[in-house]
Parts: structure tokens; C-alpha cells; sequence
């Protein structure tokens, strides 16, 4: 209220001096214009630019202190001795004075009233007592009943004159103080409905905003404790648990209460193969890491189980870790699974391992046998019949001519059975021709039937290592089938598919039950090497329903190993 109200009086202030510039200039150009009566030009100019310097270097340079208006003051009553003299004395010129007094009330300030009143009374005593003892060095008015009774009743007027004006000017000031104080007691209370309707109306949609905030809260928390994984919140300051999901029961074997009551819980818990991992894990959190960790617990019915978490830390202004929040999930079927997935491949590779060495061998043993029991005889013989060419020589020609052909047929047999190991014909021929020309050695030999089907459009795309692969599928196939299955006939398909090559072998023979067979040496083989060019197989047979495999390839891959011829 007291800066309002000052504010309100310097804005009257500024006000009145602006209007004071005009009435000062009026009383400038009156004492100019009273000048032509008398020729008082020097008092025009010497007392009224006096009286204008004096107010206006008090107002210039104290312009916050009320000095210059008490100067003011005393210039209109300065200004009324003025304007008598330049009269002689004139009777009414004494109104002037009245008027400055009237014009001060603007100010609303009583006291300025008293510096002209001062002068006035000084001046009237003065040239009263000058005319009474009849001075003649300077021209007045002569007046023969101004006597010491009517100079005091004048006195007395002008008195009541100034205390009217001033009192005036201090109800003004008065009146506009509880006016201006009413206005802003409205305003106020105004204001304050206002802020109290806004309060209102804020604490209403605060209300609405809370009932909103709680039903977004009742869901967070219904989501928070219904997923699988355990969700919680550690303060690092004080180690205490801040909140922590219901799924700790199922994961854990512990309830919410007791991880909030037990804050060692979480060390109780680990393996103690796996609490070295603790320490480091702390390290990396109070480096602004976010830690990821596998580690075994024992849950509360000493049960073990794997368990996947992620830390995340939250640091302060200070960067000083102030909070963990963490997920764990338990992955305990997850590890046994991959440690079963692990152990069987590791069998499979074993597996294959040991079907590849069988089928070395196999191919050395083949090769033994073939030596020894079929080329070994013939060239046995041959040289038998050398040496009795040297010894009988009436038979010499005959003998030789025998050994000969004993070597010839070695030779024959020598090229089967590198035919057999090494498929010649892959480097010089196409695959399908070198198919076909295994169907027809096979024809040969055996009563079977064999159907072929080839569709290949550009072989160009094939890896030489893939012709091979499935080269030693087929032979191998049609050395199981001429064993085992008893099949009239055999279908070979082999079709290009963009960048697959599809290839099939049927027979209808007394197939197999895959369950007990697929480990065994030649399906291991024709496995093995399907992988090895990133292939797959499958194999669709049942006793006495025959047996087909369907084997996918890509023409474009890279091979886990180089393929052993």
C-alpha cells in the first residue's frame, strides 16, 4: 500500500510541476506586459528572472527533495511585491498573491502555504510602515486610512486566506489518500476472489490431476508386479531397497517384505563360486556403466537356478551414485537348454567324427582287399609265367604272351577301382554326365531299374566342391541300396531352382526305421558331408515302404572345411 500511494503522490507531483511551468510562464509575461505602464523593464526582467533561476535551480538539482516547491512558495509572494512596484502601489496588484496561494493547492501539501504568507506579511509591513512615516524617495500610492488597525485587518484576511488554502490542500491530500486507500482495498480484495476463484478452480484440477496421477500409479503398479522378470530399485546412499516386483517370490523364493526387511539378502543368495563377480560388477557402477551378469542363486528351497541381470546406475549433480535400478530374469531353462544343445552337438560332431574315420577305413580296408585278393593274384600270376618264360623257351612266347594279358587285366582293375575312389570324369565332364555315367557301371552289374531326372540349367553356378559332395552322396546311397534295401528301382532327380539345387534318391525298397538307423556309418557319411557344404537333409522311410532322401543345397555358400575327396 505505501508504494502505491507513493507512487500516486509523485505521479500528482509530476503533474503539478508541468502545470506550474505555464503559471510561471503567465507570471513572466504579466510583469512584461505591467512593464509599459510604469517602465519598469529592469524589475521585469531582474526580480522575475531572479525568482525563475532560484526555482528552477532548486528543482534541477534536488529534484527528489520538496525544497524547490517551498521555493515556489516564496517566488509568488516575491512575484506579488513585483507586480506592486511595477504599479506604484497599485491596490489590486495584493490578488496576486491570493492566486499563487490558490495555485499551490495542487501540490496538496499545507505547508507551502506558509512561505508565501511569510513574504506577503514582511511585504505588507514593510511598505506599510514606509507610506506610514510618508517616505517620498519612491513613488506609491498615497492612502490616508491605511493606519496600524486596517494594516492588521489586512493581515489578519490574507492569514485566513492562506489557512484556507492550506487547508484545502491538506483535505485533498487527505480525501485522495482514503479514496486512492479504498481503491486499492477493492483491488485487493478483488484480487484476492480472483486468486482465491483461480485456487479454487487449481485446486480442483489438482484434484482431477491426483485422481489421474493415482489411476496412472495403480496401473504402473499393476504392470510393475505382473511381468515375469524381477524389477527393483536399490538407494546406494543408505543401501536400502526402495521397491522390488512380486516376481521375486518366483524367481527367488522370497517375498517383497523380506528383500525390504534383509538388505544382505542379495549376497545370501549368490553362488559362492559366483561372488567375485560382485566386486567387479560395483566397479563398473560407479563408473556410469551399465553391468550386465550371469549368475546362479539358491533360492529359498535351495533350489538352483541361472539367473540374467541388467544394472543400470543413476548418478546425482555431484556424480555420486545415488540409485540402482535392475531387471533379473531366470534363465535356468534357458542354460540347461543350451548346455543340452551343446553336449549334443558336441556328440553329433563326435559322431560324425567317428563316421568320417569309419568311412576312411572303410575305403582303406576296400582298397586292402582289392589289392590283395583280386590285382596281388593277377600279378602273381603274371610273374609266374615270366619266370617259367625264362626257364622253358620253346613256350617263351606263349608264356609272355599270357603274362601279358595277366597285366592288361591288372590295369582294368587298377582303373575300377580308381574309378570307384576318384570320379574322373567331375573334371572333364558335367555332374550329371558323371551321374549318368555311374548308372550305367551300375546297370552293368546289377538288375535294378533306375529312372533319371535332370534339370540343371547353368552347372557354372555350382561349387566344384558341391559336384563332389553330391557325387559321394549318390555312391554311397547306391552302395547302401545294393546292400541293403532290395529295391527293383531307383528315381534320381537332380533340378536348379534359382540359387537352390534340390536333389533327391528313391528306392522302393524294404526302407528302415530312420529312429534306429540314422547313426549308422553310411547315413552318418551322407550326413556329414551335407553339412559340410551347408546343406540340408531329410530322410523319409519306414519298414517295408522304401526310403527317400531329399537333400537343398545353395548353389552360392562357403564350406565349414575342405571336403575329402
Amino acid at each position: 500500500m505505501k508504494t502505491y500511494l507513493n507512487e500516486f503522490h509523485q505521479q500528482l507531483k509530476n503533474r503539478a510541476d508541468r502545470l506550474m511551468n505555464y503559471f510561471l510562464a503567465v507570471y513572466m509575461l504579466t510583469g512584461l506586459l505591467l512593464s509599459f505602464f510604469y517602465d519598469t523593464w529592469q524589475i521585469a526582467f531582474g526580480v522575475g528572472g531572479l525568482c525563475l533561476i532560484a526555482y528552477y535551480s532548486a528543482r534541477y538539482f534536488m529534484p527528489n527533495a520538496k525544497l524547490y516547491q517551498y521555493v515556489l512558495s516564496a517566488v509568488m509572494g516575491v512575484f506579488m511585491a513585483q507586480f506592486i512596484y511595477q504599479m506604484h502601489g497599485m491596490f489590486e496588484m495584493h490578488f496576486t498573491a491570493f492566486i499563487g496561494s490558490a495555485i499551490l493547492i495542487i501540490y496538496r501539501n499545507w505547508k507551502l502555504q506558509i512561505p508565501i504568507a511569510v513574504v506577503v506579511i514582511l511585504h505588507h509591513a514593510a511598505f506599510g510602515y514606509l507610506q506610514f512615516v510618508g517616505f517620498d524617495k519612491i513613488y506609491f500610492t498615497q492612502l490616508e486610512v491605511m493606519n496600524f488597525q486596517t494594516f492588521m485587518i489586512h493581515i489578519l484576511l490574507a492569514t485566513i486566506i492562506f489557512f484556507i488554502s492550506g487547508l484545502w490542500s491538506h483535505n485533498f491530500k487527505v480525501t485522495s489518500e482514503r479514496s486512492l486507500t479504498k481503491s486499492f482495498e477493492i483491488g485487493r480484495l478483488q484480487t484476492i476472489n480472483s486468486q482465491n476463484d483461480k485456487l479454487i478452480e487449481m485446486t480442483e484440477e489438482i484434484k482431477i490431476s491426483n485422481q489421474q496421477l493415482q489411476k496412472a500409479h495403480n496401473e504402473l503398479a499393476a504392470i510393475f508386479n505382473s511381468v515375469e522378470e524381477v524389477l527393483f530399485s536399490i538407494n546406494t546412499k543408505d543401501r536400502k531397497l526402495i521397491h522390488i516386483s512380486k516376481a521375486c517370490n518366483s524367481v527367488y523364493g522370497y517375498t517383497q517384505q523380506e528383500f525390504t526387511e534383509d538388505p544382505c539378502i542379495w549376497l545370501k543368495l549368490l553362488h559362492p563360486a559366483d561372488r567375485p563377480l560382485l566386486g567387479k560388477t560395483i566397479q563398473k557402477l560407479k563408473t556410469g556403466q551399465t553391468c550386465f551378469s550371469r549368475h546362479r542363486i539358491f533360492t529359498k528351497e535351495d533350489d538352483l537356478h541361472w539367473i540374467e541381470m541388467k544394472l543400470i546406475p543413476t548418478w546425482d549433480a555431484n556424480n555420486v551414485l545415488v540409485q540402482i535400478d535392475g531387471i533379473a530374469n531366470n534363465i535356468t531353462e534357458r542354460v540347461n537348454l543350451e548346455q543340452k544343445l551343446a553336449f549334443e552337438k558336441s556328440i553329433k560332431q563326435q559322431q560324425l567324427t567317428e563316421a568320417a574315420i569309419t568311412a576312411q577305413e572303410n575305403e582303406r580296408s576296400f582298397l586292402g582287399e582289392e589289392l590283395h585278393d583280386n590285382i596281388n593274384p593277377i600279378l602273381a600270376t603274371a610273374k609266374l609265367y615270366l619266370e617259367c618264360a625264362i626257364g622253358e623257351e620253346e613256350k617263351r612266347v606263349t608264356l609272355v604272351k599270357e603274362s601279358r594279358g595277366f597285366i592288361l587285366t591288372a590295369m582294368t582293375e587298377i582303373r575300377k577301382l580308381s574309378r570307384s575312389l576318384v570320379p574322373p570324369s567331375l573334371g572333364e565332364i558335367s555332374l550329371t554326365d558323371a551321374l549318368n555315367d555311374m548308372v550305367e557301371h551300375l546297370k552293368v552289374v546289377h538288375k535294378i531299374q533306375f529312372i533319371t531326372n535332370w534339370n540343371v540349367t547353368d552347372e557354372k553356378q555350382f561349387d566344384d566342391k558341391l559336384k563332389l559332395t553330391i557325387y559321394r552322396i549318390m555312391q554311397e546311397q547306391m552302395n547302401n541300396i545294393l546292400k541293403h534295401s532290395k529295391a527293383g528301382s531307383v528315381i534320381i532327380s537332380l533340378k536348379q531352382q534359382e540359387n537352390m539345387l534340390e536333389f533327391k534318391i528313391t528306392d522302393d525298397g524294404v526302407g528302415f526305421d530312420s529312429s534306429s538307423k540314422k547313426k549308422g556309418v553310411g547315413l552318418q557319411n551322407i550326413i556329414s558331408r551335407t553339412e559340410m557344404c551347408n546343406g540340408k537333409v531329410s530322410i523319409n522311410t519306414s519298414p517295408g515302404n522304401g526310403c527317400q532322401l531329399h537333400f537343398l543345397f545353395k548353389t552360392v555358400h562357403q564350406f565349414n572345411s575342405p571336403l575329402r575327396a
